[in-house]
């Protein structure tokens, strides 16, 4: 038998070795929190309509996530290359409508891509 505590330092690499939690280990934000914190984000970026796109994006099933990111800055980057606006007060190009609701919406997936899966449990 291993002295007491050579006994406690071997349970304490095999369960890191296990992936048990040792002492303090990284606390998870819950779901819910992680899910207002997108919608937040959405209604930051776009108003009403962010928060919309961010609910619509909890809802879709995470690996289309990236295709929604990939689809929405195409559109994005043609209204910019059809109507090059120069100046914030033209309402066109990078600046107009179309190309900041585009961007959001591939901003907001890629934020909304980040958050942890939903549990069993909710949490």
């Amino acid at each position: 038998l291993a002295p007491a505590g050579r006994r406690h330092a071997v349970d304490i690499e095999r369960a890191a070795v296990d992936g048990a939690a040792v002492g303090r280990g990284p606390h998870r934000v819950p779901w819910i929190v992680q899910a207002a914190a997108a919608v937040t984000f959405g209604f930051a970026l776009a108003g009403a309509v962010g928060v919309g796109v961010a609910a619509g994006l909890l809802v879709l099933a995470r690996r289309r996530l990236p295709m929604v990111a990939g689809v929405a800055f195409a559109p994005a980057g043609v209204a910019v290359f059809l109507s090059p606006g120069r100046f914030p007060g033209s309402n066109s190009g990078a600046f107009g409508a179309p190309a900041q609701l585009f961007a959001a919406v591939a901003v907001m997936a890629v934020a909304v891509s980040l958050i942890e899966r939903r549990t069993r449990h909710g949490a």
